[in-house]
């Protein structure tokens, strides 16, 4: 048998809104788009948003989806980008924009998120420029990483009810032990649980306001 070392350094980064909010202020225009579209679904930056392509979004059905074997887990992957109003919209911008750039340089784009009709394929220095300007730092004062935008996702699955077993399948998490690296809860989360107990229908259990105990 062979010895090992556990290792305690998962990340625990996510997005607020405000901090997304902030971030978005600062980004270049042609990186707004794939970054709210990661935001929202929790996909990977480089391998899941930045390449995907026009054939991969369905506007009839309202569904963007990622092929069988091109995600990291293999699996396909599927999610009803048009029941989000804000994405529904953002898509729909996009492909008008990518037909005019189409139309002036002669050209079929088919790339989804495009700079000028050129996929984007380096986009780190522009992210960190833009963290650093939004003050979005981790707690180690560092800029924030694409990634942390699963957490997000995850976290805002979580705080709105959404079954685990729909939540994996929308961000991408094939075991259960993988997502739960993901639900990630801050205090506010908690509290804001706490409340919704303190706001259920009281029952008779709950018209007991003091418990006398004697003490011999």
């Amino acid at each position: 048998s062979f010895p090992t070392i556990k290792l305690d350094d998962a990340r625990t980064e996510f997005f607020t809104d405000a901090e997304f909010g902030a971030l978005i202020a600062e980004l270049p225009d042609y990186l707004r788009p794939p970054v709210t579209l990661a935001y929202w679904t929790g996909w990977r930056m480089r391998s899941e948003v930045l390449p995907l392509q026009w054939h991969q979004v369905d506007f009839d059905r309202g569904v963007v989806r990622l092929e069988p074997g091109t995600t990291k887990n293999k699996e396909g992957r599927e999610f009803p980008y048009d029941v989000l109003p804000d994405l529904e919209a953002l898509l729909i911008a996009q492909r008008a924009h990518t037909e005019e750039i189409e139309r002036k340089t002669a050209q079929v784009i088919p790339h989804v998120f495009n700079k000028n009709g050129a996929p984007i394929t380096d986009h780190t220095t522009a992210w960190r420029s833009a963290c650093e300007r939004a003050g979005v730092l981790g707690a180690d004062g560092k800029p924030k990483r694409p990634h942390d935008f699963r957490r997000s996702a995850v976290r805002r699955l979580e705080r709105a009810g959404v079954s685990r077993s729909v939540a994996m399948k929308l961000v991408g998490h094939r075991t259960q032990a993988m997502y739960d690296r993901y639900a990630i809860s801050n205090e506010g989360d908690l509290r804001e649980g706490l409340e919704k107990v303190a706001d259920m229908p009281k029952g008779p259990v709950h018209n007991v306001h003091r418990l006398s105990v004697r003490y011999n």
